[in-house]
């Protein structure tokens, strides 16, 4: 097998032996497989000797075009597809600067996921995988933590992101190509480990995998675990639980426990919390008593600043406030606060 990183720029120099390396040395060391970069201008991408077993990855290193997203990426999958060769698509390889602390996916992005979804090609997405990077690093910086590699924004560039590139590289083609595929269906059940005792946890993974089943749906309510106060994280207790999942031979599905927030929440934001038709008050408790999204808003609108259903509403920015869509008689919504 040869996996081809195919792309029209040559700024984005990946190192295919040590990919390769890195493959070999964290999971198949008798795996036999080539990688490949090439970068061609015009459509001398047709010119690639590629057979039925090889893998194209398509966008590796383009620059921020949706149009050529549209346009040149997608007549290469189908070129591709065509030949019966194995195709995947990557997002956008992007510099971040270290004083912006968010960046959305884009219509670039978009564009690439939308073009995956089509043809039901997997996605390697630097874009997302750099971006949680930066965001962490950001708010490491932030809280006054120790960051490593943080001298200038320089050195975060050119040093630790080509070894965070190389190493999210081997482990997605790892993980998408060459792992042998032991199971094609996924079959569990959703678990709840946060509310049982190790002992009990470790009994119900002997009896999951003596069973059959291969895959659980866990953090649905262990929020608390992960952000026990606001804005301090441990990820301890999940890293400690999915490892012992990994030991019983069990894939997880990870959920996000937004329905049960810890009480630290309810406390800080008690205007999230949920009012009901009767004009109820949902306690701390209640499965889904908050509303969590738009944390960071705006402040209280009034009917004058509702559009119509699913335009939003444009408003001035004011931190920590929170609000939720309210549905309006006239079938118009109006971010408001509870």
């Amino acid at each position: 097998m040869k996996f081809y990183f195919i792309q029209n720029n040559d700024n984005i120099v990946i190192n295919p032996s040590h990919i390769s390396n890195l493959i070999k040395q964290k999971f198949s060391p008798s795996s036999n497989f080539e990688i490949k970069s090439l970068t061609y201008k015009g459509d001398k991408w047709k010119q690639t000797d590629i057979n039925q077993d090889d893998v194209v990855i398509l966008g590796l290193g383009h620059l921020f075009n949706p149009e050529y997203v549209r346009g040149e990426i997608k007549a290469q999958v189908s070129y591709f597809l065509k030949k019966k060769v194995k195709v995947a698509l990557a997002t956008e390889y992007r510099y971040f600067n270290y004083y912006r602390n968010y960046f959305d996916k884009d219509s670039d992005g978009m564009a690439i996921h939308n073009l995956a979804w089509k043809n039901r090609l997997p996605v390697l997405d630097v874009y997302s995988f750099l971006n949680s990077w930066y965001l962490s690093d950001v708010r490491k910086q932030s809280d006054l933590e120790p960051v490593k590699y943080r001298d200038n924004e320089q050195q975060i560039k050119s040093g630790v992101k080509q070894q965070l590139f190389e190493n999210f590289i081997s482990t997605w083609l790892y993980r998408k190509f060459i792992k042998p595929n032991r199971s094609q269906y996924l079959y569990g059940a959703s678990i709840y480990p946060e509310v049982w005792s190790d002992e009990i946890n470790e009994e119900d993974m002997d009896h999951m995998e003596k069973i059959g089943f291969n895959t659980v749906r866990i953090g649905e309510f262990f929020w608390s675990k992960l952000e026990p106060e606001e804005n301090h994280y441990d990820m301890e207790y999940l890293r400690n639980l999915l490892e012992k999942l990994k030991r019983h031979h069990l894939k997880v599905i990870l959920g996000i426990p937004s329905p049960t927030p810890p009480r630290w929440f309810t406390l800080h934001y008690p205007e999230a919390r949920v009012v009901n038709k009767d004009g109820q008050v949902d306690e701390h408790g209640s499965r889904q008593h908050v509303c969590t999204c738009l944390l960071y808003t705006s402040d209280a609108a009034d009917d004058k600043q509702c559009g119509d259903l699913g335009s939003g509403c444009t408003l001035k920015q004011k931190k920590k406030r929170v609000f939720f869509e309210k549905k309006k008689p006239d079938n118009k919504v109006c971010l408001t606060c509870c």
